[in-house]
């Protein structure tokens, strides 16, 4: 009985986050990710400052949400992005420790320590108001 409690909660937990995760992405250190978009000089400049002040982008490879957040910076910004992979417990278990650590329920996911974590697809302007970028 309780194996089959714990089954359900794992699919509804499933249900869930493929429930919030509306458009995808995927990790730069296994290249699952193909951004075409060309940067043009403000997400490389916010993307590295996000780096700097210690922001952490939390998704998936299979969540199109996570994709269409990191393709908004295009192909020169991504390799700046701090991206830790939340799917692949087994290929990255470091980065899937993370994303336990970080309590991450929902993808994607932005935080910076000391801040308020930012659920969902960020636009440039809400990630540069909330991590103070001034360009």
């Amino acid at each position: 009985m309780r194996r089959k409690f714990l089954s359900i909660l794992a699919g509804l937990n499933a249900v869930f986050i493929l429930g919030i995760c509306t458009k995808s992405y995927s990790s730069p250190k296994i290249h699952a990710l193909n951004t075409p978009n060309i940067s043009t000089d403000t997400p490389v400049k916010l993307a590295k400052h996000l780096k700097k002040v210690g922001a952490n982008f939390y998704g998936t490879y299979w969540c199109p949400a996570c994709k269409s957040q990191m393709s908004m910076f295009g192909k020169e910004a991504k390799i700046y992005i701090p991206y830790i992979e939340c799917g692949l417990p087994k290929k990255l278990p470091d980065q899937n420790k993370k994303c336990h650590s970080s309590n991450i329920k929902v993808i994607p996911t932005w935080i910076i320590p000391g801040q308020e974590r930012l659920e969902g697809v960020q636009s440039f302007e809400a990630l540069s108001i909330w991590s103070d970028f001034h360009e």
